[in-house]
């Protein structure tokens, strides 16, 4: 097959993947959130990170009661953790979703093209 006539099909399956993100982004106007299990209590908690990290004594304070030491809350210091008083819950929940699904996909899809050469099957 000559090489201007191949279909890049990882690219058209990426786009299909990023309608999930860009229809509720054009239709509302707005990021989605997509419920999950992890909405019980893993985004608080790096909701409260994100504001340890962002310097917020006091709602620290209001959340734990002052029982808990920040210290102990887990995931304090990962890298990702920063994305929540960086960008906000909302942003960061987004971003680290997309991430995640991202380097997934593209993982899965060099492992699966060092099985089977056919990119379709591929992607």
């Amino acid at each position: 097959m000559d090489k201007t006539k191949k279909i890049n099909w990882h690219l058209f399956f990426l786009f299909i993947f990023s309608l999930s993100y860009l229809i509720p982004l054009i239709l509302f106007k707005d990021f989605t959130l997509f419920i999950s299990d992890a909405l019980d209590s893993e985004i608080v908690y790096n909701h409260v990170i994100g504001k340890i990290l962002g310097g917020d004594e006091k709602s620290v304070q209001v959340f734990l009661n002052g029982e808990i030491s920040p210290e102990f809350l887990r995931r304090l210091y990962q890298p990702y953790s920063y994305l929540y008083s960086i960008l906000g819950t909302k942003g960061a929940y987004w971003t680290i979703d997309f991430l995640v699904k991202i380097i997934s996909y593209i993982s899965f899809f060099v492992l699966a093209k060092k099985i089977n050469k056919n990119l379709f099957i591929a992607s």
